[in-house]
């Protein structure tokens, strides 16, 4: 068993190559790929929202927040002139750095720190997926939201699914999986032709010599009208995955679109709770700088220095949202006289959130005390099938079911992985580094 799973490992050096033999994959099908995306090109012109930062686009148009140089230097000099301004009078050129800070009280954690709104994330799928409804689906019988981990996609499909009332595909057993049973697909099939909704993609396959039939079987008689439509929802590490052992046509994919730094303020600031902005004001404790602009009388009249905490938070965390803010949720800080009190909507006293500055954010690392090699590739299977269980690991590595145990255990207590419900998960603040040891060693990564 272990023989197997090591003859199909994907990742290290060995990815270079798998990846290089993917692209040209691709280029083949590029003309049929093309065909298919000409069928949903409206759906490109549909106005973007300012009123939620909750958008679903085509996975072709997902934009991954960056830090050029060129907005470098434009931050660099706007930091300049700002500088010059506040040097003459303004009340916040002089700004002593807040000592003695303590860690956010829970209740006011609760009030300002989003949560991932599946019923919003759910009106934007709605929004996203209308016009592919509005057609006949000859052409496209299933269509698949993607979704990095802590996005919440699976909820946010769910949230549709129950809005609709499609029937819901919950995904087999492993065992059923292995076992290569194929009845379980004719939970697809239905006499009345109603459409159905499969959650995660990521829990119909496992990465073994025998865990690939029921997702092989899936995609082939999709094209082939076995079934009626339907949505799929998939972890976008799957999906990569998939794309590589799976040859043949592939539905369209859609996508939650990252949240840049725009749409990171606009979610803190539609989530805090008791007053809004008016009664939370979010500063960074070096400098005194606004993380979220603050309200201002009209005749106010003066600037106000801007943090770039939320852009780099963007940038480091993909766009992703849940790992957003967890990573807000542990930079707020408060006075150790801070006032915790229940929401008053009619209180006008502003109660200030110290922000920790971005280069003294804690992100965990990878532990040095087992090889890096075992490590990774631990990791990597955990992210390509969405967690896994202590049972089934064993399977799927050339590692002993020891040697996996002592590297979750140390995983653990680095805060690189979770442990709930028997399953092992990278974890929402591990993620980013996860990903990025994973992309420097060469392995088959998402592309979110």
């Amino acid at each position: 068993m272990v023989r197997a799973a090591h003859l199909i490992y994907t990742g290290g050096k060995d990815a270079t190559r798998c990846m290089g033999q993917v692209k040209r994959r691709r280029a083949v099908s590029q003309t049929r790929h093309n065909q298919e995306r000409c069928l949903l090109s409206e759906e490109n012109s549909a106005p973007t929202t300012t009123e939620t930062p909750w958008q679903y686009v085509r996975s072709s148009d997902f934009a991954a927040p960056s830090g050029t140089v060129q907005q470098t230097v434009r931050t660099g000099l706007t930091g300049f002139w700002e500088s010059l301004r506040r040097r003459d009078g303004d009340d916040e050129s002089v700004f002593e750095p807040i000592d003695n800070l303590h860690a956010l009280p829970e209740l006011l954690l609760r009030r300002t720190v989003p949560l991932l709104d599946d019923a919003a994330a759910g009106n934007a799928l709605r929004a996203c997926l209308q016009p592919w409804l509005d057609r006949d689906n000859d052409e496209q019988p299933a269509v698949v939201v993607l979704g990095p981990p802590h996005t919440g996609g699976q909820e946010a499909l769910r949230a549709w699914q129950a809005e609709r009332g499609w029937r819901l595909i919950e995904p087999p057993t492993p065992e059923q999986i292995l076992a290569q049973d194929l009845d379980w697909l004719e939970a697809l099939a239905d006499s009345d032709g109603r459409p159905w909704v499969l959650p995660a993609l990521e829990k119909l396959y496992l990465r073994h010599t025998s865990g690939l039939a029921l997702v092989r079987t899936l995609f082939d008689r999709l094209w082939r009208h076995g079934y009626p439509h339907g949505v799929i929802g998939c972890d976008s590490w799957a999906w990569s995955y998939l794309r590589y052992v799976w040859q043949g046509r592939m539905p369209q994919t859609y996508a939650l679109q990252a949240f840049d730094r725009e749409r990171l303020a606009m979610w803190i600031a539609g989530s805090v709770q008791g007053g809004g902005r008016k009664r939370f004001v979010f500063r960074q404790a070096d400098d005194g700088a606004y993380v979220l602009p603050p309200d201002l009388e009209p005749d106010a009249g003066k600037t106000h220095k801007s943090s770039r905490f939320l852009e780099e938070l963007a940038v480091y965390s993909h766009g992703n949202p849940g790992v957003s803010a967890t990573i807000w949720r542990q930079s707020l800080q408060a006075e150790a006289d801070i006032q915790v009190e229940p929401p008053d909507e009619e209180s006008t006293a502003q109660v200030t959130i110290w922000v920790t500055p971005w280069e003294r954010v804690k992100h965990p690392v990878l532990p040095s005390t087992l090889p890096r090699r075992e490590m990774t590739m631990v990791l990597h299977t955990l992210l390509l099938h969405g967690g896994l269980s202590t049972e089934i690991l064993p399977q799927l590595l050339p590692l002993s079911t020891n040697e996996i145990m002592q590297t979750m255990v140390t995983l653990q207590s680095a805060g690189l992985v979770d442990a709930g419900d028997d399953c092992w998960r990278v974890s929402a603040l591990g993620y980013p580094v996860v990903r990025q040891v994973l992309k420097e060693d060469g392995y088959l990564i998402d592309s979110f």
